[in-house]
């Protein structure tokens, strides 16, 4: 017998990690109307299982393993799409200019570091986004990514070298750091 879910309930403790997901999703879809689709989604999925979430545990992961499941699963069968058409939909890519929630970012983050972030493969990009953004700890990525934290710790350390790297070439085109640091 499935119990009734609380919608109250439902809200105060999810509700507060909206705008975290959200920034995620836009980095992992490239795309605001994706990233509310798969937003939207992962509430949708959530309030139907709430009755499974136990109390007292990570909320935050319990949402992030959700919309990394419903993103992985879209992500493998669009790939699968685009094997079968041979053509990637040009039109649902847009530009990180084009989307106020980048731009807002980037009042506060450098428009090269949120580029070189972008740059990461996609598999380290994600890591490094739960890890240094999200402050998630190695479990809950683990949980969330249903990978071994081994995996998790060098991701994320090959992430952080790729980014380093990125800048470091950046830094050095713009002659903020001198080639004797090398």
């Amino acid at each position: 017998m499935k119990k009734v879910i609380n919608n109250m309930e439902f809200q105060n403790v999810t509700y507060g990690y909206m705008k975290q997901l959200h920034a995620v999703a836009i980095r992992l879809t490239k795309n605001k109307d994706e990233a509310e689709d798969l937003i939207q989604d992962t509430y949708m999925k959530a309030f139907r299982f709430f009755d499974k979430f136990k109390k007292g545990t990570n909320a935050k992961a319990w949402l992030y393993k959700i919309m990394f499941r419903l993103f992985y699963t879209r992500y493998k069968q669009k790939k699968l799409e685009l094997i079968r058409t041979d053509t990637a939909p040009q039109e649902n890519i847009i530009s990180l200019e084009a989307d106020p929630e980048n731009a807002y970012l980037d009042k506060f983050v450098d428009k090269e570091i949120t580029d070189a972030i972008d740059k990461l493969p996609e598999q380290f990009r994600t890591v490094l986004l739960l890890a240094d953004v999200e402050e998630l700890s190695y479990n809950e990525i683990s949980q969330i990514l249903k990978i071994p934290i081994g995996t998790i710790m060098s991701r994320l350390h090959r992430a952080r070298k790729k980014l380093a790297n990125e800048l470091r070439t950046f830094a050095l085109e713009k002659g903020l750091i001198s080639s004797a640091l090398q």
